[in-house]
């Protein structure tokens, strides 16, 4: 648990000494805040969290304003002139693994900072983890099987929403970067998974591709985005909590154009 108050002000002075050094701590402040945006933070999280960062490196104003689209910082130090950078964010993910890790050097940093450089290198650390693709893949299998049979699947169906689970990790690894934007993924995977469903259904009759489809659509539909955006709008941040909304359902258009047109089709 990180602390509310900065434990030590004469070290935090002696780290920054120049605007060169507070230029790049607030660079490094924007990385943090824009790597946990990308991995499924709350917009109120972010904000919270620099804000006790740049107070714990001897901030005398400190001022974080972040929306879904960008991140402005402002700061001031001790005979220093206030400086005012900002930062365009153009995608987000949920990687809740790189969350908890920038959190706890967040708290680390709060509790006791250490050197600007230093940061950065833990930042760049954190940034070029990558997610674990077994692990991923079983969380994925996991859940769309337990969908299936949930929604009155057998085990047979089960065994097929699996199957479609680990193709929808393949493809988000490998065809999500071709793609012009989440929505036209969205439209592509779900489509291609819609297709191969109902291939399943006419080689082998006996599989319920209803329930198969639901497994796998489950876990394309962007639930922590849905949630988030409703807890921005519930706690007064309308434009973020619109925009992320508008977003989601966006997303969520995709996966329904993309299964509808593969049943159309076949």
């Amino acid at each position: 648990m990180c602390g509310l108050v900065p434990l030590s002000v004469l070290n935090a002075d002696l780290l920054i000494a120049n605007e060169s050094d507070m230029d790049l701590l607030i660079r490094q402040m924007l990385n943090i805040g824009e790597a946990m945006y990308y991995a499924g933070a709350e917009i109120s999280r972010i904000e919270e969290t620099l804000y006790r960062l740049g107070k714990a490196y001897g901030a005398e104003h400190m001022n974080v304003y972040a929306i879904t689209s960008s991140i402005l910082i402002t700061m001031e130090f001790r005979g220093m002139e206030a400086v005012t950078q900002s930062r365009r964010i153009r995608r987000d993910a949920m990687d809740l693994s790189k969350l908890n890790h920038l959190y706890r050097l967040c708290c680390d940093c709060i509790d006791s900072p250490i050197p600007v450089e230093a940061l950065k290198e833990k930042i760049l650390v954190i940034l070029d983890e990558r997610p674990d693709d077994l692990t991923n893949a079983l969380g994925k299998v996991i859940a769309a099987s337990a969908l299936t049979i949930f929604f009155g699947g057998g085990l047979a169906d089960a065994l097929c929403s699996g199957f479609e689970a680990c193709f929808i990790v393949f493809l988000t690894r490998h065809l999500r970067k071709l793609c012009l934007g989440q929505m036209f993924f969205n439209i592509i995977t779900s489509f291609l998974v819609g297709a191969t469903i109902i291939f399943w259904g006419d080689m082998l009759p006996f599989l319920n591709r209803d329930c198969i489809a639901i497994g796998d659509i489950m876990i394309l539909i962007p639930g922590l985005s849905i949630t988030n955006s409703l807890s921005y709008i519930i706690s007064g941040d309308s434009i973020s909590g619109m925009e992320k909304l508008i977003d989601s359902l966006l997303q969520g258009a995709g996966i329904a154009a993309g299964f509808s047109l593969a049943i159309y089709l076949f």
